[in-house]
């Protein structure tokens, strides 16, 4: 795979999360990141933190936890059907709420 110029200067994880829709709006992606949520690489991160290829992102959200690489950042939102040419899910685990 070719490297562009913007896979080395990274994306917004906040704008990533958004437009690889693994969250479905970007305010959502920032909240969890405040709120200590959202680790890249095992450190907690900020929604303006760049992600690059090959970083792993794992969000523990109230009802589940999901973990992803990243394989490229999009210019731009793609297609829903092209969307996951830009991470790979490694675990994802629904939490049992209780009532």
């Amino acid at each position: 795979m070719k490297v562009t110029g913007s896979e080395r200067c990274g994306l917004r994880l906040d704008l990533f999360l958004k437009r690889c829709g693994i969250l479905k709006r970007r305010t959502w992606a920032q909240e969890a990141c405040e709120r200590g949520m959202v680790f890249v690489d095992g450190r907690k991160a900020k929604p303006s933190m760049l992600v690059r290829p090959g970083q792993r992102v794992l969000l523990d959200l109230v009802d589940r936890t999901i973990e992803v690489e990243v394989l490229g950042v999009p210019p731009k939102a793609p297609a829903r059907g092209e969307r996951e040419k830009y991470y790979r899910i490694l675990s994802e685990r629904t939490k049992v709420l209780p009532l």
